[in-house]
């Protein structure tokens, strides 16, 4: 029981540093390309620090490596999107990453639609269509079109890496940043990036703070939070990701795409806690 809260407290930890990535992001004048590789070469290390810690090989598959490559093209789509459209509309739309893997199973597992996986999908999309019905504040169509590709992306990562070993799922991580670190970091210098000693502490923590530790806290909580808990605490993360930006430049979306978060972080938690209870009754018979 201690482990399993520990674990709970972890996951809070983990979220809560995830949602710090809108701000940090928004207060770097560098470009996404350089901003997301500079970000993955910091957290490579912490990331490989904590195999080595850990006793862990790095191994890889066909599979593993392709959920590198997908997670990697997540990074450079997210963080495209935060300077592109809204933190709000950002992380909110890239949450949508949980109806697409149920996509993925229907289209590649032939698994069937439950009618609590049909409502789940049309309220995710009625979601979506309020952002851009709602002219999505000081957003543009472009950043979040970006921030949906993000999703499915995500989705496709999260859908691979279950197949997958733990040794490998931490592996593909690692390789992930690495992959982002190679094609990224070059555009430093190909957009003349400047090295101003508030950039240089912004691009450190989004590759500590916001993306390396958050990583090993999330790879230490899951081996004892339950996968209900773990939904339910990721929720913070795109609920404090506006937040933060808000408190510190003031942006904010409008009415209208609030209602939209609403429904959308609404719909993916309660189609989490379905799925959870359902697996629950299962595990009881």
């Amino acid at each position: 029981m201690i482990k399993s809260r520990f674990s709970v407290i972890l996951m809070l930890i983990c979220a809560f540093l995830w949602s710090t990535g809108g701000i940090l992001i928004k207060a770097t004048t560098w470009n996404s390309f350089a901003i997301t590789g500079s970000r993955s070469f910091i957290a490579s290390f912490l990331v490989l620090g904590f195999l080595v810690v850990s006793h862990k090989k790095l191994t890889f598959s066909k599979t593993s490596c392709l959920a590198s490559v997908l997670l990697s093209v997540a990074y450079f789509s997210f963080i495209g999107a935060n300077k592109l459209t809204t933190a709000a509309n950002a992380i909110v739309l890239q949450y949508t990453s949980t109806i697409f893997i149920m996509i993925y199973g229907v289209i590649f597992l032939k698994q069937k639609w439950r009618k609590k996986d049909v409502a789940a999908a049309v309220f995710t999309f009625l979601g979506i269509a309020l952002f851009f019905i709602d002219g999505i504040g000081a957003g543009t169509t472009v950043g979040n079109l970006i921030a949906i590709f993000a999703g499915a992306v995500l989705g496709g990562m999260y859908f691979i890496s279950g197949t997958v070993s733990l040794e490998e799922r931490l592996s593909s991580i690692w390789l992930a940043h690495i992959i982002t670190a190679v094609v990224g970091v070059p555009f430093v210098w190909i957009t003349n990036a400047e090295f101003s000693v508030h950039n240089i502490i912004f691009i450190l923590l989004l590759g500590i703070v916001q993306i390396g530790l958050p990583y090993i806290l999330f790879a230490l909580a899951v081996e004892k939070c339950p996968p209900f808990a773990c939904s339910l605490i990721g929720v913070l993360e795109p609920l404090l990701n506006p937040v933060w930006v808000f408190l510190d430049i003031g942006e904010k979306p409008g009415i209208t795409a609030l209602f939209g978060a609403l429904i959308v972080l609404s719909t993916v938690t309660m189609w989490c806690i379905l799925g959870d209870t359902k697996k629950k009754k299962g595990a009881v018979k």
